[in-house]
């Protein structure tokens, strides 16, 4: 879950809309990515590494700022 997410890595990633990093990944892209698409939110660089069946697997954050 996003909360997961933010509690462990210590970020701020958004939490009023979907609960996961996949659901937020794919509402901000508005499509299913191809691997190595990144995009940068909350002080950090998300890189897509692996999408399979219509859902991303594998990420990798890197944090800037």
């Amino acid at each position: 879950s996003l909360r997961d997410v933010n509690k462990r890595l210590n970020l701020n990633l958004p939490l009023d809309g979907p609960k996961t990093l996949n659901g937020l990944l794919l509402e901000e892209l508005q499509d299913i990515p191809e691997a190595s698409v990144s995009l940068k939110m909350a002080d950090c660089v998300i890189e897509i590494v692996q999408v399979q069946e219509q859902a991303i697997k594998m990420v990798k954050l890197y944090r800037v700022g």
